[in-house]
């Protein structure tokens, strides 16, 4: 998921931009998070990112990359 995560920033990213990834953590949790100064999510998409396998890009799939996974939150079988 971190890799998905990650990549996506990467790829979302402008030539000359950045990506962040920052780690922070108290005595029982660890926070990640991942910035870029890409272009965002557009607000039509936001109520449907999590979930899951939802595709923004819908043209894209398994053969022409990415996977789709989403930021879902619930559990998988």
């Amino acid at each position: 998921m971190l890799v998905n995560l990650i990549t996506n920033a990467i790829q979302h990213t402008p030539e000359k931009g950045d990506v962040g990834v920052r780690l922070t953590q108290d005595d029982q949790h660890a926070l990640i998070s991942v910035q870029n100064t890409g272009g965002g999510i557009a607000s039509h998409n936001i109520p449907r990112i999590f979930d899951r396998f939802y595709r923004v890009e819908s043209d894209r799939s398994r053969l022409t990359g990415g996977s789709g996974l989403g930021l879902t939150t619930e559990p998988t079988s």
